[in-house]
């Protein structure tokens, strides 16, 4: 099921997720809405093939875009260390880009994307 976010991508982690129908897909993204004056951190749920958001703040709150920028660098470290301990352990390259960070259900803002102005699911 496609999903679009309305707004502007700002910010996505390099790390992506090159398995099953989602090769070249970042981890993590930051979209800003300059109509709500709001940006959000989503965090991509491999199982699932849709991004969640986890934190909305206002776009000139410096000291909230500083922390989820951090957060999602953070991210794309936890994924390269895994990545480089696959490496290690002599899996093939193939391998490393199964690497998953699935969101846990408690850390999704919206649990059903459905009723999110700022999703729109395609079937």
């Amino acid at each position: 099921m496609p999903q679009l976010i309305r707004g502007d991508l700002a910010i996505k982690t390099p790390a992506e997720f090159d398995y099953r129908g989602l090769h070249g897909t970042p981890y993590c993204v930051i979209y800003c809405n300059r109509a709500l004056k709001k940006n959000r951190l989503y965090l991509l749920d491999t199982k699932e093939r849709l991004y969640y958001p986890i934190a909305e703040w206002d776009e000139n709150d410096r000291d909230a875009s500083k922390k989820w920028y951090e957060y999602l660098l953070s991210i794309n470290d936890k994924i390269g260390e895994e990545r480089g301990r696959l490496k290690e352990k002599g899996y093939a390259w193939s391998d490393l880009d199964k690497v998953e960070q699935i969101v846990p259900d408690e850390d999704k803002m919206i649990k059903d994307l459905q009723n999110d102005s700022w999703s729109v699911l395609i079937n």
